[in-house]
């Protein structure tokens, strides 16, 4: 199998496994387009090669991942469409050309991506679906993921530069977003990589990080994988 091009780290995800499926009722039943016609799941795991839907828990949206898109492009870019079930009405989102986490607000009118052009370098982003059809734009969207970054840095101090960084959700409830941070820092020109892991709590309706608290940290090659709930 030809090796795949590293992705841009500004790009996001496709292909896709449902986590914490709601039920199996096609979302068709619930709007008269038949626009939404997957299950309905609250996570799911994409991946940049298969093509699938993701109803929101509120079965008023989707998401859509075109792999036949992506197949046919030189890059495997993968576009990734908001869908409003009730008429079938499309908004780009973004562009996955390797992995991502999507998962859907307890509302299930908002999503959050965690795009993984590469292990180590995963990026957050935030959509607003009403917002996305006032606006017509999902510019903005990562303003998440500079708000955690930025709490992250602050937390190691400037000494520190991050090398590998992990983010990961760990629960959603309301306007409380309470995420699991891995990274891999050095301190210096040529200091050793060492591991830490915050949980980061963000306030969504002022999108202010509200705390960042350190994890055990570990010595261990996995540090970059998850860290669990602070």
């Amino acid at each position: 199998m030809t090796a795949k091009r590293r992705p841009s780290a500004t790009r996001l995800l496709a292909a896709i496994s449902f986590v914490g499926t709601v039920g199996a009722m096609p979302a068709a039943a619930a709007n008269s387009h038949g626009a939404c016609a997957a299950a309905v799941a609250s996570s799911a795991t994409l991946h940049w090669s298969e093509s699938a839907q993701v109803v929101s828990p509120s079965r008023a949206w989707a998401i859509d991942v075109d792999a036949r898109a992506g197949l046919r492009s030189d890059d495997n870019e993968t576009p990734v469409t908001l869908v409003r079930c009730a008429d079938g009405a499309r908004r780009p989102l973004f562009v996955l050309d390797r992995a991502a986490k999507a998962h859907w607000g307890p509302r299930g009118d908002a999503l959050l991506v965690v795009n993984a052009p590469g292990a180590g370098h995963e990026r957050l982003a935030l959509f607003d679906a009403v917002g996305l059809f006032a606006d017509e734009t999902a510019v903005g969207a990562d303003r998440l993921d500079r708000i955690v970054r930025d709490a992250v840095r602050s937390r190691l101090g400037p000494t520190w530069t991050i090398a590998f960084y992990t983010p990961s959700l760990v629960s959603w409830r309301d306007e409380r977003l309470t995420l699991s941070v891995a990274l891999r820092a050095v301190r210096g020109a040529n200091g050793p990589l060492r591991p830490f892991c915050y949980g980061v709590t963000v306030d969504l309706a002022t999108l202010r990080v509200q705390q960042v608290a350190p994890h055990a940290q570990s010595a261990t090659r996995d540090s970059l994988a998850r860290c669990g709930p602070p």
